[in-house]
């Protein structure tokens, strides 16, 4: 493994990079998270993300959808509109997919967040 790459054990196809090529993708690679209903079939709300890399979803019988991001923010959102509820700054990217568990009474959502180094 090299520093400063993904481990997906692959070979990495390496981007160009330079002052020229930073400047054109700046601000251009966003994302989304998008809201589905398999019973419909359509597609439900949209929720813009500043950048395409961000974490995995789990969604709660309760109503509402968790997601980590690349900047270091964990959301909780409504279900049914994609509005945020909830938001925790942990100054690390989230990527992984969040979990629950039951213990004690209390019900737990962690997820892990790493600074890649």
């Amino acid at each position: 493994m090299r520093d400063g790459l993904f481990n997906l054990g692959i070979s990495p196809l390496l981007w160009p990079d330079g002052p020229s090529v930073r400047e054109a993708i700046k601000g251009s690679m966003t994302g989304v998270l998008l809201a589905w209903d398999p019973v419909s079939p359509k597609r439900g709300w949209r929720g813009a993300r500043r950048g395409p890399w961000n974490g995995g979803t789990m969604d709660t019988a309760g109503g509402l959808v968790f997601q980590g991001s690349v900047n270091g923010r964990f959301l909780a959102l409504d279900a049914k509109t994609g509005y945020p509820l909830w938001s925790f700054g942990n100054q690390a990217a989230t990527l992984d997919g969040p979990v629950t568990y039951e213990a004690g009474g209390e019900q737990y959502v962690p997820c892990s967040a790493a600074t890649g180094r």
